[in-house]
């Protein structure tokens, strides 16, 4: 039998993948029929009623959906952390643009997730085939094969990366939410025989299926419902700890305090963490709305569409593959980037320095590791970055606690990835999520509130929250 895991970074503008093969011990970046390591977070409705995904294009489009995972991940705490005031969330989601017309944002994130495990199962699948294939040729092997069944048994886990909150209650209402994405995900890939069935599937029949999920498995316990989640070898993740994962398993951060800074698109993840015996402990940790989707908004000045949106990110793009210095998108990365640090400064202070003064000594001139996405614009890495200054922002004699932005590429040296060319490496910083999301038994794996260490906002210690839809059932309708 074979064993595969999938590590899947399901991103707001795109996602990622990196996939650990049990039998040879290595991670491999996965590229996609693009030939990219980066899949598209887009949807399309056809015409003939069929729905597309990625960079598809066709003139058979009638509907457009992006940034449903950013909606479906959304609450108003969310809004109200990143801009803190609520004239200012009003103001904040520039993503209600995009309007999901008859379809959720969690059932546009299943069909999608489908879509995307399917494609990769299916690929490894393949690859096996090909490889017995070639081994068959062989009198010997042949005569000592194995006859019995499980010889072409491959099994698939999956494992996803979701933005994490000050909040527990919300933590696990965002852990649970997806969690049940993820299942729902996984029951309706059992409907096809193969990705081009799967292509071919009616929207209707489509909604059909996932009714059948939703009615077969809606009144399963909390406890049955975790125990599907095992068998299936189904799990959700803090993007922030999955970002360091691959950097604690191979034992190249020492003892001590640091912090973590993923930009991505939509949202930017921040972790404040000590390294203990060589595994994570976290202090705070947080997820903002605030990201490179916003450098784009403050550059184009107007953010009205979608379309919008990517110009602005295509204009940003051809300036950073030339040499040309542009003050306008200079001036925006500084605005964002000076709102983050700022979101900084406060997680530290109220999450990790209130409850232990001395954290300000253990924390000064300690590294923050920078990845994702955001970590390729310019001036992101000048300046070191403020996080204390004894109550006094402005004050030249007040000593001043700074963290040392340090970009994770520097990490890299030290593992060994798939596929062997590295067309990888350049591309490191986007895809190191999906490189953590990959192991399965790392030694630093993070629980989601250490109670001996972390402090969550509303610093109650439950295990269990309200349903996300306020529905009696544990597997909640994601049509609704």
């Amino acid at each position: 039998m074979k064993k595969f895991h999938l590590g899947i970074d399901f991103g707001t503008y795109q996602s990622k993948a990196c996939v650990y093969n049990f039998q040879s011990l290595d991670h491999e970046f996965f590229r996609f029929d693009n030939q990219s390591y980066f899949f598209p977070s887009r949807v399309v409705k056809k015409g003939d009623g069929t729905f597309g995904y990625g960079d598809i294009q066709s003139d058979e489009i009638i509907e457009e959906y992006l940034y449903f995972k950013m909606e479906a991940a959304e609450d108003e705490e969310f809004h109200f952390v990143s801009y803190e005031d609520t004239d200012k969330i009003k103001q904040s989601s520039f993503y209600k643009f995009n309007d999901h017309k008859s379809y959720t944002p969690e059932f546009l994130s299943v069909i999608y997730l489908t879509y995307v495990q399917l494609t990769i199962k299916e690929f490894y699948k393949k690859k096996s085939k090909v490889s017995r294939a070639i081994t068959g040729g062989n009198l010997l092997s042949r005569l000592f094969s194995r006859t019995n069944s499980q010889e072409d048994e491959i099994l698939f886990t999956t494992k996803i990366g979701i933005p994490t909150e000050w909040s527990q209650k919300n933590n696990l209402k965002r852990k649970r939410k997806f969690e049940n994405i993820l299942f729902i995900s996984e029951k309706l890939q059992h409907k096809y025989d193969s990705i081009l069935d799967f292509e071919n599937a009616q929207s209707s029949t489509l909604i059909e299926h996932i009714k059948e999920i939703y009615e077969l498995n809606k009144e399963i316990t909390k406890e049955q419902f975790k125990e599907q989640l095992n068998s299936m070898g189904l799990s959700v993740y803090p993007e922030t700890a999955a970002g360091l994962a691959f950097i604690i398993n191979t034992k190249q951060l020492p003892k001590g305090f640091y912090a973590a800074m993923d930009i991505g698109a939509g949202t930017t993840d921040v972790s404040f963490f000590e390294i203990v015996n060589h595994t994570i402990k976290y202090l705070a940790s947080e997820s903002y709305i605030i990201a490179t989707n916003n450098i784009y908004k403050e550059y184009k000045g107007q953010i009205n569409s979608i379309q919008d949106l990517s110009s602005a990110q295509n204009e940003v793009q051809k300036i950073l593959n030339s040499t040309t210095e542009d003050k306008t998108l200079n001036q925006s990365v500084i605005k964002v980037k000076n709102i983050l640090e700022k979101r900084i400064y406060k997680l530290f202070n109220k999450r990790v320095y209130y409850f232990s003064r001395d954290m300000v000594k253990k924390y000064d001139e300690q590294p923050i590791i920078i990845y994702g996405g955001g970590s390729n614009l310019p001036l992101i890495f000048s300046n070191p970055l403020v996080i204390h200054d004894n109550g006094s922002p402005i004050s030249l004699t007040n000593d001043r606690s700074k963290l040392e932005k340090i970009d994770i590429k520097s990490f890299s040296s030290n593992i060994n990835l798939l596929p062997r060319d590295e067309s990888w490496k350049p591309f490191f910083s986007m895809l190191v999520v999906a490189l953590g999301l990959s192991y399965v038994q790392h030694e630093t794996d993070a629980e989601w509130f250490d109670e001996s260490k972390y402090n969550s906002r509303d610093g109650d210690r439950k295990k269990i929250v309200a349903h996300p839809s306020n529905e009696g059932y544990y597997v909640y309708d994601i049509l609704k």
